[in-house]
Parts: C-alpha cells; structure tokens; sequence
C-alpha cells in the first residue's frame, strides 16, 4: 500500500515537474497567430464560405488581437461575405497599425470599391501602380475602378497593363474587349430592305463614323440614304422618292451617372431642311435609367407627306427604366408629337405612350426577357389633317418576348416576337424576327437579320418584311 502511494506520488511530481516549463512559454507567448490555427479559415475561404471563414478569423482575433495578417484575413472575409462596414472598421484598425503594409491598401481600395466611392478607390489604386507596377490585381482593380468613373482610357491602359503580365485573366479580357468595342473609333454601315403587302418597297443606307474626341466626349458623324419605290402600284403620280440626311451627333459624359448630347443637321426631301435637338440622361444598371430628349424638324411643304415621313415634326420624348427589383423591370415611354401640315400653317398634337412589365428569367446566356402591358396613342389640338393619316385614338395591350444567346465565343443570336391588339379598331397584329452577330475578327463584325410584321396600324397597315445586314471596323 505504501509502495503504491509512494507510485502515485512520484507519478504527480513528475507531472508537475513536466508541467513548470510551460508556464513561462504561456506567459511570454507571441502576439501572432501560429499559422496551423489559420488553416481552417483558409479552408473556409478557398470553398466560398465567406461568412463561416470570417467568424472563424473573427474568433482567433480575441486571442490574437495584434496580429495584423490575423486581422487582413478577417477583412478579406468580410468584404467577401458582403458585411462591407465591419470591414471598413477593421480596414481603419490596420491603417493604425500598419498603414503602408500592402494588403492594408489594397483592402481599403477594396472597402471603397465596396462602398462605391471609385474615386478613392482610383486614388489607392493609382498610388499602388506606381508602389507595384508588376502586380495584375492592382492593375486590374485599378481599371474596373477607372471604368466605373467613365475614364475609358486609364481603363484600357490598365487591362492592358494586366493581361501584359497574366494572360488567361478572362473577366479582364472580357473588360477590355466591351471598352476597346464600345470606345475606339468605329465606322458603321447598316443596310435594310423593306417590302409591303401595298406592293411599295424601299431600302435606306446608315453610314457613321464615331470617335471619341476628348476622354468623356464621343463625337458621331452619320449620313442616311433612302429610297421609296412606289413603281408596282397602280394609279401613282410620284414613282420614287429620294430621302438623304446628315446628322452630326455630340454626346458628353458629365460624371458616372449622367450624360448629355447635342445633335444637329440637315435633310433633304423637296429641299436642304435643318434638324437638332438635345438630349438628358440619367443611368444605373443596377437601378434605374431615364432619357429625356426633345428634337425639331424643319418640315418640307407637302401637307401629305409632311403627316407621314420622319422628320415632319417636333417631339418631346421620355424614357424610363426601373430594374432596381431585378428579375423584374418596369418600363414606361412617353413621346409628346406635333406634326406640321400644310407648311407649318397648320398641325395637330399626338401623345404615344407605352407601359411595361418584364421579367427576366435568366441573366446569363440565352439571355430570355419577356414583357407585357399597355400602350396608346392620343391625338388632339389638331387644326386639320388632309391627308386623314393621323390616327384618332389608339389602345391596345401588348406580349413581347426577347431571347438573346451566345453560340460560340464569336457568334451571339438573338430572336424576338410580339403581339398586340387594338382595341379601338379590333384589330390584332403580329411580328417575329431573328439575328445573327459575328465577329470575324476583334475589329470587323458582321450582323444581319430578318423581320416580319403582320401589324394592322394606321398607314402601316398589312404584311411588312424586313431584311438588314451590316458592318462594323474598329480601328
């Protein structure tokens, strides 16, 4: 008995023995976090648990508050993880610490990316490019920042700068693809050919050449050809007639959100006649879009085509677009009209306008968008109409349906179709179409379509066919 107690009695000292070297190592242990304790975290992040990882990290920082790495990791997740204020504070603790540490910086450019203040995202971003002149995740984020503010070229010479370094970066390419498409100077032609049930046919010619002049301003010059042939129908004084028109069109980008443009010319019917007008728009993608425009014609002197052709009349239009409840949209055009006769001695007012409800099904490719509900037309303040062209009321609901999928990496399809009836006239109508883009290279893409229209509808009345074809040169 004695023998076993004296057993057990060794057996606690020499535990206790074993135990006394830890007990300074507890006290002077160091502030960061040994890294096998950041595995997990790590693990959470790579698999997209964002909010598991950040209250992991979140956890470990009460144990290890001054470990800065420790406290980079517990931003990180909560930027991914969408808690951006939290993150903001913990960006303020490292700027305290460490302010010229790298992921210090680059997180507050993320914080602020976050928060969508571009431009002082931009201004981390640009003193880091000079900091780090070899690193793509800068130089990336540099770009994507620059083209939130509309700065089209730093974009670009960003994107480039990256995909220099690291060229498999797919969104980047994306990027700089849209930016190199939409913002280089592009030479446009686009035919189309019409043919009517009244046996009239016509074919018009777009030609434009735009270009940005300055960084926020795009300067588009444009010449229209087209041609009626009124040959086929019987009982016709005018067998053609030649329609030309040249528009020089300015357009100034004044911040993100909102753009302006000018935009004047002359066309030519029975004589060189003056257009211009002005435009006012407010957008985001991710909320909501509005354009108002106003545009005035100098009306030629033939009372029945002046109630009839494009550019016989004063309009004042305005477009709305709500996407802020995405998959839903709500969409609203209104256009206020007075059209000259008899030389402008005489003219009647028309107020169209359409309301819509649409859904989108799927954001990525095919691209499906389907839209419903109600529009009109409203005539008044009318002194007189000779040629009876004008219509009285209007009222009808309408079904579209829009589909637009990328086939290949080069070629994107696109189809639509409607339906509407009248109900003032009882009279239905119907049209379908279909497109094709294709990019033979970068800098060369080829479009062309087809459309038929069966719509009932003032002077458009009976069965209608389309066929265009175009082409576009970026330089």
């Amino acid at each position: 008995m004695k023998n076993r107690l004296a057993h057990i009695l060794m057996l606690g000292l020499v535990c206790l023995i074993g135990l006394l070297p830890t007990v300074p190592a507890v006290a002077a242990e160091t502030p960061v976090a040994p890294q096998e304790k950041l595995i997990m975290g790590t693990i959470w992040m790579r698999q997209g648990f964002h909010a598991r990882a950040a209250d992991f990290f979140g956890r470990l920082l009460i144990t290890y508050p001054d470990d800065n790495e420790l406290r980079s990791n517990y931003a990180e997740a909560l930027l991914e993880s969408g808690q951006t204020e939290r993150a903001w504070g913990e960006v303020q603790n490292l700027l305290r610490s460490a302010p010229d540490a790298f992921r210090t910086r680059y997180l507050l450019s993320r914080c602020h990316m976050a928060r969508e203040d571009y431009e002082s995202a931009l201004a981390v971003l640009d003193d880091m490019a000079v900091d780090y002149p070899d690193n793509s995740g800068v130089l990336a984020d540099r770009g994507n920042a620059a083209q939130q503010l509309g700065l089209w070229f730093t974009a670009i010479e960003s994107y480039r700068r990256t995909l220099s370094l690291e060229p498999d970066q797919i969104f980047v390419r994306s990027a700089l693809k849209g930016l190199l498409q939409e913002h280089r100077p592009r030479l446009s032609f686009q035919f189309n050919y019409f043919y009517r049930a009244d046996k009239t046919n016509d074919w018009l010619l777009d030609t434009s050449f735009r270009s940005h002049i300055s960084q926020n301003t795009v300067m588009t010059v444009s010449w229209t050809a087209n041609q009626l042939d009124r040959s086929a129908q019987t009982g016709v004084t005018e067998v053609s007639q030649d329609y030309h028109a040249v528009r020089v069109d300015l357009a100034y980008q004044l911040s993100k959100r909102w753009n302006v443009g000018l935009t004047g010319g002359a066309y030519r019917m029975d004589g060189w006649k003056t257009t211009g007008g002005a435009r006012i728009g407010w957008s985001d993608p991710e909320r909501a879009r509005f354009l108002l425009s106003y545009v005035f014609n100098e009306p030629w002197t033939d009372p029945t085509e002046a109630a009839n052709q494009e550019g016989s009349e004063d309009r004042l239009a305005l477009s709305v677009e709500l996407s802020a409840y995405r998959p839903w949209i709500l969409t609203g055009n209104f256009e206020f009209q007075r059209y000259y006769l008899n030389n402008r001695t005489d003219y009647a007012d028309v107020f169209d306008y359409t309301v819509g409800l649409g859904r989108i099904w799927r954001r990525a490719h095919p691209y499906i968008l389907v839209t419903t509900g109600i529009g009109g037309s409203q005539r008044f303040n009318e002194s007189v109409d000779p040629a009876g062209l004008l219509l009285e009321r209007e009222f009808y609901p309408y079904l579209n349906l829009f589909v637009e999928h990328d086939f290949t990496r080069r070629a994107t399809g696109q189809f639509s179709a409607g339906f509407r009836y009248d109900t003032e006239r009882s009279l239905s109508g119907w049209d379908a179409g279909f497109g094709m883009r294709y990019e033979l290279t970068p800098a060369v893409i080829l479009n062309a379509g087809y459309r038929y229209n069966s719509e009932s509808r003032g002077v458009d009345s009976g069965e209608s066919h389309q066929v265009s074809m175009g082409l576009d040169i970026i330089f």
